[in-house]
């Protein structure tokens, strides 16, 4: 009898206690007002290039004819007053490829680090190609100096390597037209600052180097793909 009553009891007790949260929740859920609606911002860090400038680079632009020689140890460079010469790079990038549709870019940086051994001034643009390889843009609206000249010895030998690391920030008016992006070039303007008679010795053992890597922040909203 004792354990009749106390399911009685227990019975009676679950009972009150739903009547009690029935009666507090008054709220309700309309499923069909929800929204499908999702947005995500991704973030992308990926080096895209590296390379290297070297004395064979320089050769193949400029004159070397009556320039090369070699010095007391042995080691071959060439010796040039003042002047000024160019060397380009290009490599294929593709936003489409790394997935990023250029619509929904937000923040687009590019990070630019250098080791310049060679003793030259040196200023880099980055251009921006289409797939025709027509150039349409450039990182910066003007060339600007990045990099200063390596310090060198009374002979040019090396004593310690210029280094340099940029971030670029891209405005949104070039964001926008970086959906025609097929081809990246690297443009490094060398020139010597000394007077005409001071000579400049490059040796073959000093390079430019470069690394170049993107950050892009970008948005992903579902009512928008």
């Amino acid at each position: 009898m004792k354990r009749i009553s106390r399911i009685i009891i227990k019975a009676g007790a679950f009972l009150v206690l739903a009547a009690v949260l029935t009666t507090c929740n008054t709220d309700y859920f309309e499923l069909d007002r929800l929204s499908d609606e999702i947005e995500l911002e991704q973030e992308l860090v990926a080096p895209l290039i590296y390379g290297t400038f070297s004395l064979d680079d320089v050769a193949s632009v400029i004159d070397t004819v009556g320039h090369s020689h070699h010095d007391n140890l042995g080691q071959f460079y060439l010796s040039y007053n003042d002047t000024t010469f160019t060397l380009q790079d290009t490599i294929e990038l593709t936003f489409s490829e790394m997935g990023i549709d250029t619509a929904m870019i937000q923040q687009l940086d590019f990070s630019l680090e250098t080791i310049n051994e060679i003793p030259v001034h040196i200023d880099l643009q980055l251009y921006l190609l289409d797939q025709d390889y027509v150039l349409f843009d450039s990182i910066f609206d003007e060339r600007a100096v990045l990099l200063d000249a390596a310090q060198v010895d009374s002979e040019g030998r090396l004593i310690e390597a210029s280094q340099e690391f940029n971030v670029i920030s891209i405005p949104f008016n070039k964001i926008a037209r970086t959906g025609d992006l097929a081809y990246l070039s690297v443009a490094a303007n060398m020139y010597t600052a000394g007077e005409e008679s001071a000579v400049v010795k490059l040796y073959v053992q000093n390079t430019l180097s470069y690394k170049i890597s993107i950050y892009a922040k970008y948005r992903i909203n579902t009512r928008e793909l």
